[in-house]
C-alpha cells in the first residue's frame, strides 16, 4: 500500500516553523512496514489544498493529511476533503457533545466557532480527540483512504498511534520494508564518486523502470570531516530477497569504489582503526603538531580505545619538537621531520605504531610552505610488523584553517587504517 503525507500550513510552506509532524509520521510509517511514498507541503488555500490531496491520491492508495482542522478561518482541511469526496459537510451531534463537554470539564466558556470542529464530511468517520477539541477525520475516497488528523504535535502523535497506523496495517495485506547500507568514503569527492559509479546509476535507473520494488537506489551526503557518506537504500516485500537485493548492491559500489571505503556498515574511521588495531592486537600512539590533539580526541572518542591507543603528545611549538622529541631535521614541516616525530613517538610511548602530523594551517606560511602543506608519517615497531618506516605522505589542502586541521586529522587517520591494514 503506497501511502503519501501531505502537511498543510503557510508558515510550514514559508519556513517560519519546522515540520516535524511529517518526519514523525514517516518514522512510524517505516517502523511499521507500511511504504511512504512522497511528502508534500501546502500554504492555508482551499484551492491548492484540494488539488494536493487529488494529486497524492492520485499516486498512492492512503493520504495522511496534517494541520488546518482547527476552528479558526484558516482552518479549511475539513472542507478540502469534503470536495474531493465530492460530498457535503454535516454536523456530528456526537462532535458537539464531545466539543462541549471539554470546555465544560474546564469551566470555560465555549467560543461557538468551535462547533466548526464538530462538521465532518458525509460518508468519513471521524477519530476521537482525547488531547484537545479538533477530531481527526477517516475519509474513503473509491478504493483509497484519506486520514486528516490536527497538527498540534502531542495531538497528531496520539492518533497516529491509535488511530491511523491500526488502520492502515487492517488495510494493508503485505508487509513493506525500506533497508539501507552507509557506505563511508574518504580521499575522493562526492563528484568523483558520482562519475565513478555513473554507469551503476544508468542500470539501476533502467531497472527502476522495469520494477520499481527491490530496486537499489543511490545517494550522497558529503561532510568536511568525515567524508563522502554513499547510502544504499532498497524497499519492497520485507522478504530475503530485499537484504539479497541490497547486499549485493552494497559489494557492487564497493568494489567499484576500491580503497577510498573505509566501511560499508555505515562506521566511523576512528571505529574502523580500533577494530583494525585490536584484531592485530596492536598498540598505537600519536604525536601531533598542527591538528593539535584533534587526532587524539576523536580516538578517544570511541568505547574501548583504551585496549589500544596508548597516549598522544602535542608537540606545537618547533622548539618542542627539537628538545622533547629530539628531532634532527631544522624544518619542522617536512617529510623527514614526520618520520623522525614518529620514530620518537613510538620510543617515547613503547607503541607498536606511532602516527606523526605536522604542517601549515595557516593563515601565514611557515618555513616558505604556503597554509595547506601537511606532512604524515608511520612508524612501526619492527618485532610485530615487516615495515617499519612507512613513506610519509605529502599533502596540499584547501580551506580555512579549521578545515584544514579537520581534513588533515582524518586524512592521517585514513593513512593508518590503510597502511596498518596492510603490514
Amino acid at each position: 500500500m503506497r501511502t503519501e503525507i501531505l502537511a498543510i500550513g503557510t508558515e510550514i510552506l514559508l519556513g517560519q516553523i519546522v515540520d516535524t509532524n511529517s518526519v514523525h509520521i514517516a518514522q512510524e510509517l517505516s517502523d511499521n512496514g507500511i511504504y511512504l511514498y512522497g511528502t508534500s507541503t501546502v500554504g492555508d488555500n482551499l484551492n491548492r489544498i484540494v488539488e494536493s490531496m487529488r494529486y497524492s491520491l492520485s499516486k498512492c492508495d492512503a493520504l495522511i493529511v496534517t494541520g488546518g482542522l482547527g476552528p479558526t478561518q484558516d482552518d479549511i482541511t475539513r472542507q478540502a476533503a469534503s470536495i474531493v469526496m465530492g460530498v457535503e459537510l454535516e454536523q456530528d451531534p456526537q462532535l458537539v457533545n464531545i466539543i462541549e463537554g471539554f470546555f465544560k470539564a474546564r469551566n470555560r466558556q465555549m467560543p461557538a466557532n468551535n462547533l466548526l470542529q464538530a462538521l465532518v464530511p458525509k460518508g468519513a468517520s471521524y477519530i476521537e480527540q482525547r488531547q484537545g477539541t479538533a477530531p481527526g477525520l477517516i475519509c474513503g475516497i473509491g478504493n483509497k483512504v484519506m486520514y486528516c488528523l490536527p497538527g498540534v504535535p502531542h495531538e497528531m502523535k496520539e492518533m497516529l498511534s491509535r488511530a491511523v497506523i491500526p488502520d492502515l496495517l487492517l488495510r494493508d495485506g503485505e508487509k513493506w520494508a525500506v533497508k539501507y547500507s552507509n557506505i563511508m568514503t574518504w580521499g575522493m569527492s562526492e563528484s568523483a564518486i558520482a562519475a565513478k559509479l555513473s554507469e551503476e546509476f544508468d542500470r539501476l535507473e533502467r531497472m527502476q523502470l522495469e520494477n520499481e520494488l527491490n530496486t537499489p537506489s543511490i545517494a550522497f551526503l558529503a561532510n568536511l570531516t568525515t567524508g563522502v557518506k554513499v547510502r544504499i537504500s532498497v524497499s519492497g516485500q520485507n522478504t530475503p530477497e530485499l537484504d539479497i537485493a541490497l547486499n549485493n548492491e552494497v559489494s557492487k559500489i564497493s568494489e567499484i569504489l576500491g580503497d577510498c571505503v573505509f566501511s560499508t556498515t555505515g562506521e566511523s574511521i576512528e571505529d574502523v582503526v580500533k577494530n583494525t588495531f585490536i584484531s592485530r592486537n596492536l598498540t598505537l600512539s600519536v604525536v601531533e603538531s598542527l591538528t593539535g590533539g584533534l587526532i587524539g580526541s576523536r580516538l578517544v572518542g570511541v568505547p574501548g580505545t583504551s585496549f589500544y591507543f596508548k597516549g598522544s603528545l602535542v608537540a606545537y611549538q618547533s622548539e618542542i619538537k627539537h628538545s622533547v622529541l629530539k628531532i634532527k631535521s631544522e624544518s619542522v614541516v617536512s617529510a623527514l621531520a614526520v618520520n623522525e616525530m614518529a620514530k620518537a613517538g613510538l620510543s617515547l610511548f613503547d607503541s607498536d605504531v606511532c602516527l606523526a602530523i605536522s604542517g601549515v594551517a595557516g593563515p601565514d606560511s611557515q618555513e616558505g610552505k604556503e597554509p595547506g602543506t601537511v606532512y604524515i608519517g608511520l612508524y612501526c615497531h619492527g618485532d610485530k610488523l615487516s615495515t617499519v618506516n612507512v613513506e610519509p605522505v605529502e599533502l596540499k589542502l584547501f580551506g580555512t584553517r579549521d578545515s584544514i586541521r579537520q581534513i588533515a586529522a582524518t586524512s592521517a587517520l585514513d593513512l593508518l587504517r590503510k597502511r596498518v591494514g596492510l603490514i
